[in-house]
Formats: C-alpha cells, structure tokens, sequence
C-alpha cells in the first residue's frame, strides 16, 4: 500500500513540475530558464525531473529512490532556486524547438556600366570635391557603377576595373543610361584604394611601337603647364601624335632624351601608356637629369598628321533641300553641282553621286543619281518621301528608305459613350520601308525590313544592310529576315565601315546627340565624342561618314559655335578640323533629324 501511495504522490510532483515549467516558459516567449528542464521525447528511461531529489524509479530499478516528504506549495515556493543559485545541469538538456530568425541573404552586387563623359576626370576617396584624388580617367572610359550616395549626386565605380579596388565620381561626371536610384546607398568611407597592375590582356598596345622604360628610383612627376600639350610617339615634332594632355594634368616621368629637352612619361595610369612630351611645357618636380635616358623605335613622319594624308573627295551638303558641293578631302577642287536634295552619297569609286528630291521643286520626287564626269542627272526610282540612300561596294544598287502607308496627316478621332462624345486629334505617324533598286536597268524590289525604317548602310560584303528600326537597329538582306542588332530607341543613323568590322552612329540625348562606335554584331558600345563639361552647352557631333579606307571618320560638330566638318580616327582620337580654313560660300546648318549631310569617297 505505501508503495502505491509514494508511486502516486511522485506522480503528482512530476506533473506539477511539468505545469509549472510550461506556465513559466510560455509567458517569457524563447527564454530558456535554467530551473526548467524541457520534457524530452518518451525513451525507456524517463526523463529527469527538475530537483534531484524527485527522480521517477522505473521496474527493472532494485531499489527505489528514497522520497523526501511531499513538500507543500509554500514550501516548494520558498526552496524553489533563483537562477543565479541553480548550478548549470551536468546532462545537456534536449532544448525545444525554438523560432531562430532566418540567416540575411548576401547581397546580390548590382553595377551598372557608365562612360566618363569629360575629356579627364578625377576619381575621390570620398564623395567630396575636396577629398584626395584616387585616380585620372579619360573621357570614354566605361566604369561600372555599385554603389551611390543619397541623394544620388556621387556614385562609388570599381577601380582600376575588374579589381577590388573602389572610387566615387559625380553623377554628372558620368553618361549613364540606368535608373542610379537603384544602386544601393552605400557609406562614404566605402573606396578602397587598390593600385592598378596592368596584366598583358588588358594591357593597351599604342599604335606606334615605344620602348617601355622602367621607372626611375626617385619618382620624378610633372604637371602641365600648357593649355594643350601634344604627346608623341618620339623625341621630336616629326613624330605622330599619339595622345594629349591639359593645363594641370599630373604625369610620371619615366625617361628623356640626352639633352633633357624631350621627356618620356606615363600619360595613362591605368593602362602605363607612355609617350613623349616636350619638357619646355612642363614642370617637373626634381631633376630631370636624374630620369634616365631614353630612346624611341618609332620611325619620324610615318603617320605624322596632316591635311595631305586626307584622300579623295566629299559631297557636302548645306542643308536638307539646300546646296550640294563636291570638294576633294584636301580642300581643293570645291564647287557647287546642284540645289535642292537630301542626303548624298557618293559611289565607291567617287564618280557618281545619288541624293533623294521631295516634291515642291521643279523635280519630280524620287531617287536621283548624277554623274560627276559630265553633270547628267537622272532618276533611277520614283517614289514618296524618298531618303538616305547608299550605295553597295560594287556601285551598282542603291538601297533608301521611303515612306510607305500609315498616317502621313493630322486625323481626329471621335468616341461617344451613349450620349457622352469626346473627341482628340492624332497626329502624323508614317510608314518608312526599304527600297532597293538596279542603277543599271531600274529594277525594284522591296527590302524585308520593319514598318518604320530609315537611315540604310550597306555591309562591305554586299549582302547586310544595317538600318534603324522602330525599336533600335536592325540587319536585314535582300532576302530576309531583319533582326535587331541593338535595342535602344535612342540610337540613329548607322554607317558601316567599309574596312568591315565597326559601325558608327549618332546616340541622341536629351540636349545634345554625339558619334559613338560598336561592333558590328552589337557589342562594344562606347562614345568617340564627349561633351566639354567647361562649356556652357554640350556640343552636338552628328553625320559620321567613313574615309575610303575605314581609317578616318568625318563629322559635323557645332562645338565652336558653328557647323564644321571634323576628322577623328575611329578610336576618337587625333579630333582636328578638315578644312581649317573653312570652305568659301559654304554654311552648314544640321537640323538634328538624323539627315545624311556629308559623304567620302576617292
């Protein structure tokens, strides 16, 4: 019988334990308090009570565990430990399942590319115009932006790129063509400053070969005191130049020639480009005796600038629907051959030129090819709003857009809901198609292509027209299909290489349109003009055309206030005017509506 009533009276201890310990645990949320024990999962040997002295004694134990007596509930509470007092249990207890807060996801790395639109800019330590100078980056470089201040007027970019290395720029340093809002905010101390260490992939091959020399033991620097300061391939005036540098431009001297008069520095840090440039233009911080001497491999006059290494002629045109001149690239032989027409085009072989006539003269409209020889004039298509045309490489067709359907007027449009009628005027939205057409026996046929196309450019294979689309720019053929090449409704006027490879065209943005460069699958955006950020509107750059040879591009720039034909090579570089005398008689006016006003040929 005592047997039965101790069995009943540890039963009862345990489960008032148990109650106590859920009352005690459920208010306090994740707690764990030391004098709980947590029940742990039914085994064959139960679990241990909260007091030593209350163990449960199973069958198979011998002999019971002596009882202490049942103490009362005052008396329970009065002994009952603090957790300061209660030694840590030997047995690691089987907690119960608890809520842990889920681990923060890493953040994903968001970077955004953007070009340095200036012709040099300084990149910070902090986003500040007073903090240190980390770096000098040249305009078109692109750096990948992740990260920004708030407000956003300074974003943090990698750099030098692909590196750990971190710097800010301002906003307005930078051409960016992503919402900046979405970067994430990042601290100002975030730039780390990382030393670039140009490795043979990445390393920039100048054009004419330099001999690479090491670095003096005492660091010799030098600041530009020149407005503009010529860099060149060797010691001397004879040799091309391969770059330029501006008043306050920081350089390191790495080398001169015997005399000292000629000093070899690094004008790009991140890519170690060296060049030379005249020392009489620059003042270095120590000795220039202690650099050591130098020498070039490059041969003087080579590719040394100037107007006689620009061949064959130009068809320029003062206006849509004004005057046509023919002149040849190194000035000479202009004179005027027609009125009237837009957008020229000279054959390949520069004895031909086509141009489109709208009606309102005493032509009527279509497409219309004039022989330069002897000045007869003929149309080889009639058609509606004719524009751009362009020859193939082999002179024989030419390829121009026209318009094709849709709504050429203003029309309104009218709508009642029962008795309620509202009514709004749309305006003109055109159709533009290619055409194609045989200058030899006036076959036509249609070019597969978008219902809105303009501004077609033969590939120098013969068989790819790159033209702009409705949604950016598309390749087609004679054959079909088109595809897009680009997505970017802010592109216009593609001109294909006829060296084969690059495509220039005119980016337009809000204020300005400039001339960038791509591949010609696509890739490889990236600007050859850059807005002047000291001058009080950005320069418009527009109507590239390319040198016979694909080594040059001509351009009209308004950057000096008035219409000038520019030269530049492909990379951007060696910008300089055509005529520097200008043209006599010859006013340009561009109306910024991706119309075709210059043309090269022989």
């Amino acid at each position: 019988m005592k047997r039965v009533i101790l069995l009943v009276v540890i039963a009862l201890v345990v489960i008032i334990g148990a109650l106590t310990g859920l009352y005690l645990y459920g208010p306090l949320g994740a707690l764990s308090l030391p004098w709980i024990t947590p029940t742990a999962a039914p085994t064959d040997t139960p679990a241990p009570t909260p007091t030593a002295a209350a163990v449960a004694p199973t069958q198979e134990q011998a002999t019971p565990t002596p009882i202490e007596p049942t103490p009362t509930r005052a008396s329970r509470e009065a002994e009952t430990p603090t957790m300061e007092a209660m030694p840590t249990p030997t047995e690691a207890p089987t907690q119960p399942p608890m809520l842990r807060p889920r681990p923060t996801p890493t953040p994903l790395l968001i970077r955004f590319k953007a070009f340095v639109a200036p012709l040099r800019t300084e990149l910070k330590a902090e986003p500040r115009l007073d903090a240190d100078v980390v770096a000098m980056v040249r305009g078109g470089q692109v750096l990948d932006m992740v990260g920004r201040t708030e407000p956003p007027t300074w974003v943090l970019v990698i750099y030098p790129p692909d590196s750990e290395g971190r710097a800010w720029i301002p906003v307005g340093q930078l051409r960016i063509y992503n919402d900046v809002t979405l970067l994430p905010v990042v601290e100002e101390a975030a730039a780390v400053l990382v030393t670039a260490t140009p490795t043979p992939e990445t390393t920039v091959t100048p054009v004419v070969t330099q001999p690479v020399a090491t670095r003096p033991p005492i660091a010799l620097t030098a600041r530009i005191t020149a407005d503009v300061l010529n860099v060149r391939a060797g010691p001397s005036t004879e040799y091309a130049i391969i770059s330029k540098l501006r008043n306050g431009d920081q350089v390191q001297v790495v080398g001169r020639n015997e005399e000292g008069t000629w000093l070899l520095v690094i004008y790009d840090e991140a890519t170690e480009a060296q060049g030379w440039i005249f020392a009489q233009y620059a003042d270095v911080s120590g000795d220039v005796q202690e650099a050591p001497v130098a020498t070039s491999t490059a041969q003087p006059g080579l590719v040394r600038p100037g107007r006689s290494r620009f061949t064959g002629r130009l068809a320029i045109l003062t206006r849509s629907g004004g005057d046509l001149y023919i002149v040849n690239a190194d000035g000479s032989g202009l004179r005027k051959v027609t009125t009237g027409v837009l957008d020229p085009a000279l054959s390949p072989d520069g004895t031909h030129v086509a141009y489109a006539r709208w009606p309102g003269g005493p032509d009527p409209e279509g497409i219309y090819v004039r022989d330069l020889t002897n000045d007869n004039e003929w149309r080889v298509w009639g058609t509606h709003l004719p524009r751009t045309p362009d020859w193939s490489p082999d002179g024989r067709y030419l390829v121009f857009s026209f318009q094709k359907g849709g709504r050429e007027g203003y029309e309104e449009v009218r709508r009642c809901w029962g008795p309620f009628c509202f009514s709004h005027t749309l305006g003109p939205s055109p159709n533009w198609r290619l055409g194609h057409v045989d200058t030899w026996t006036g076959e036509y046929r249609d070019v597969p292509s978008l219902l809105y196309s303009r501004n077609p450019s033969w590939a120098p294979d013969g068989q790819r027209i790159v033209y702009r689309g409705d949604r950016g720019f598309e390749v087609t053929t004679l054959s079909g299909p088109s595809r897009a090449l680009t997505k970017n409704l802010n592109h216009e006027n593609p001109v294909w290489s006829p060296a084969g490879g690059l495509i220039a065209f005119e980016y337009k943005f809000n204020d300005h349109a400039d001339i960038f460069v791509m591949n010609e699958d696509g890739t490889g955006i990236r600007p050859l003009t850059v807005p002047d950020l000291l001058s009080e509107r950005p320069a418009n750059n527009v109507s590239p055309t390319w040198s016979p040879d694909g080594q040059w591009i001509a351009f009209l720039t308004d950057r000096n206030g008035q219409w000038e034909i520019y030269v530049m090579r492909p990379d951007g570089s060696e910008q300089q005017p055509l005529f520097p005398d200008g043209l006599p008689g010859v006013t340009i006016q561009h109306q910024l509506v991706g119309e075709r006003l210059l043309s090269w040929s022989r």
